[in-house]
């Protein structure tokens, strides 16, 4: 049996970082934690360190549907979010931690 529980929290001051949704997913299986730390940006943000980000939705409701090739980032630390890469419509994007 899985079970998951999700925190969402806005944080407004976090060194250089700006705004951030932490969301934090505990999966209980088979008796062990397992935590996955995923910190959510959006568009128009400056990115905070180089990485690949992955596509986590749009801003505001949305029909699009992106293809894989959008759903995934390679941005580097200064350069700002950019939108939907298929609609170009606000997004959120995601690193794993």
């Amino acid at each position: 049996m899985t079970r998951c529980y999700y925190l969402i929290g806005e944080i407004n001051d976090f060194t250089s970082l700006g705004p951030f949704v932490l969301v934090i997913v505990l999966n209980l299986i088979s008796n062990k934690i397992i935590f996955n730390v995923m910190v959510k940006f959006h568009t128009d943000q400056a990115v905070p360190s180089t990485g690949i980000y992955h596509f986590a939705g749009h801003i505001q409701n949305s029909a699009c549907q992106p293809a894989e090739n959008e759903k995934r980032i390679e941005i580097v630390a200064g350069e700002i979010f950019p939108p939907c890469l298929h609609c170009k419509t606000g997004a959120f994007w995601e690193i794993k931690l």
